[in-house]
């Protein structure tokens, strides 16, 4: 069997990729490797790839068995990319496309924060950073590119077939995510698992303290060192102790509210990207979204 993946969530960001992937990892006959966002084919976006040669790309996938009938990988910039869909047509041509969109009023405020979380911005106040968009070198805190989703689904189903392709609306996915999984399963061509549960996945953080977060990030050498010195003597691979100790520092947070000026700049902003999408999925979300 040839170990490589024959089936990719694109993204976007913030449009419940990750709950996807968790649900999807544990069907019998799917495989994903434990990077959920390898962000290999995001050429244009070299920060962010968690690898530069394609063996150790094809690497994540080298577990996978012949129980495995689906591998796939989840990267939620690939979307947004102006390369890595062109790579996917070239180097998996028949391969099955999975997306999802979200009302992009909603997307902007929920990637802020979730670029505030990882460190990605610094800016709290989400008002500022959607202005600073306007004049920073930095492609991946351009909110408002970022959730021009009906171009980036355009851009997708210009290398890809529809047949190959997936669309989901955030909204609808998670109204009635059993059924919307089903579909998904069916159009993977796999069994269904009889998975009735879908927890909450990856709702929108915060740390509690910024300290003990650079210290996780950057942890001191000894700490490592340390580490390794407890696994060898207790005979075990992995002690997770950042992981912990970061999963201790995350608090959930609400999403705190714009005004109406704001807002409705911000439904301006997206209107003719939403109407693009509208035509491309055959339904009305320029209403539904802005409305």
């Amino acid at each position: 069997m040839s170990q490589r993946p024959n089936f990719f969530i694109v993204g976007a960001p913030k449009c419940g990729t990750t709950a996807l992937y968790c649900y999807l990892c544990e069907h019998p006959q799917v495989f994903m490797p434990y990077i959920k966002e390898p962000n290999f084919f995001c050429y244009d976006f070299p920060s962010i790839r968690e690898m530069q040669a394609m063996e150790d790309y094809l690497a994540l996938f080298s577990e996978a068995s012949n129980e495995h009938t689906v591998l796939g990988e989840a990267s939620v910039w690939y979307m947004y990319s102006s390369e890595a869909i062109k790579q996917l047509k070239e180097h998996a041509p028949d391969a099955k496309i999975i997306a999802l969109v979200r009302n992009p009023v909603e997307l902007v405020q929920s990637m802020h924060t979730q670029h505030l979380y990882s460190g990605w911005d610094t800016e709290t106040d989400f008002v500022t950073a959607w202005r600073n968009q306007f004049t920073t070198d930095n492609p991946l805190v351009r909110y408002g590119e970022i959730a021009k989703l009906g171009l980036q689904t355009e851009r997708l189903l210009e290398h890809f077939p529809e047949s190959q392709v997936k669309i989901l609306v955030y909204e609808d996915f998670f109204k009635n995510i059993q059924q919307e999984y089903s579909k998904i399963l069916e159009f993977l061509g796999l069994p269904d698992d009889q998975r009735t549960e879908f927890p909450r996945v990856n709702a929108s953080k915060t740390v509690r303290s910024k300290g003990l977060e650079n210290f996780i990030r950057h942890s001191p050498k000894f700490v490592e060192s340390m580490a390794t010195g407890i696994k060898k003597v207790l005979g075990i691979e992995r002690l997770n102790i950042m992981k912990r100790i970061g999963e201790f520092n995350q608090k959930r947070i609400e999403k705190k509210p714009v005004s109406e000026a704001v807002l409705q700049e911000l439904k301006e902003y997206f209107v003719e990207d939403v109407n693009k999408l509208s035509a491309l999925l055959k339904q009305d979300l320029t209403t539904r979204y802005l409305g």
